[in-house]
């Protein structure tokens, strides 16, 4: 199937300025629809891609598998939905192609021509490296937040601008009054389980980037690891539940000493150095019948310092591409 191309219509409106209208959307709904159903995931894609006004329309309505997060109750390795999620948009991306856009292996996104300098023409797609180098990938935040580097950036930026704000505010207003940053949150549920996320970054000596990730995990047993909870992971290389059963467990109320290496090993990953600490545990007594146990927790990730180009810390953090499998 060749690219869509949509002639748009011109329609006025009420005030009078030129509006575009696609063509599409004046066919009756049950046609669309049975159209639609003959696309393919990545046809699909395209389509709503090119006319906003159609997903906005009929979107919502259809469905699409590609736009919907199916997760099942139980656990399953994070790799399937990598490799899933990694082949489906690489895929979208080598179909949208053209003179100006390339589309990169690493970063998952269109660069321009200009930004693969070491191009060699016998060279796999996936094996081409951006001006980034083999440092670039992406990070993940949290199963609806993905970060390239180039975004780091822009989050920084954002930070140094809010820094700057609060800097001319802060002789007008009460101390402790301007509150921390929450740059994102969602919520998300796993069978009868329920994870609430909120992702609070700053920035530190160096310009280093760092994002607390604060957790509110609902579960109706007893506690966590016990089965599989969640397909969800804290940082690239340890699943939620397992390493919170582990903090859990093996340190008092998960609140472990600092000073002890066997408390340092269970709270802090070793490849990336994230740390994770459980700050709550609600009801503290048995739990029964349909009854959830609530646990308040936070993980601390450094996704490197303030440069141009990404260093050995970002790249220890990518869940693209992934060379330590997570446990």
């Amino acid at each position: 199937m060749k690219r869509w191309c949509i002639f748009s219509e011109t329609a006025y409106r009420s005030d009078g300025d030129i509006a575009t209208v696609c063509p599409l959307l004046g066919l009756p709904p049950e046609l669309l629809l049975q159209i639609v159903s003959h696309l393919s995931i990545i046809e699909e894609i395209c389509l709503f891609m090119t006319c906003k006004q159609l997903y906005a329309a009929y979107g919502p309505i259809s469905k699409p598998e590609w736009v919907q997060v199916h997760r099942p109750a139980a656990a399953i390795p994070q790799s399937f939905y990598s490799y899933t999620s990694v082949a489906l948009r690489w895929k979208l991306l080598r179909y949208l192609e053209n003179d100006r856009w390339q589309a990169c292996f690493r970063c998952l996104v269109l660069h321009p021509p200009a930004s693969f300098p070491m191009q060699k023409e016998d060279s796999e797609h996936e094996e081409l490296l951006c001006s980034l180098g083999l440092l670039a990938g992406i990070v993940e935040i949290c199963p609806c937040k993905k970060l390239t580097f180039h975004e780091t950036m822009g989050l920084r930026e954002t930070l140094r601008t809010r820094q700057r704000s609060l800097g001319a505010l802060s002789t007008q207003l009460a101390p402790g009054s301007l509150g921390r940053f929450c740059w994102h949150s969602c919520t998300h549920h796993s069978g009868s389980t329920q994870l609430a996320i909120a992702v609070f970054p700053r920035l530190e000596s160096e310009d280093q980037l760092i994002l607390k990730t604060e957790y509110q995990l609902s579960i109706t047993q007893e506690h966590p690891g016990v089965e599989p909870l969640t397909p969800y992971q804290t940082c690239a290389h340890r699943y939620l539940d397992s390493w919170l059963a582990s903090v859990c467990q093996g340190t008092p109320y998960g609140l472990p000493d600092r000073h002890c290496t066997p408390c340092s090993r269970i709270f802090r990953c070793e490849f990336c150095n994230t740390t994770l600490k459980c700050l709550h545990v609600w009801p503290r007594g048995k739990v029964d019948g349909q009854g959830k146990r609530t646990y308040l927790f936070y993980t601390e990730r450094n996704l490197g310092r303030g440069s141009s180009f990404p260093d050995k810390i970002w790249a220890a953090q990518r869940s693209h591409p992934l060379r330590t499998e997570a446990r």
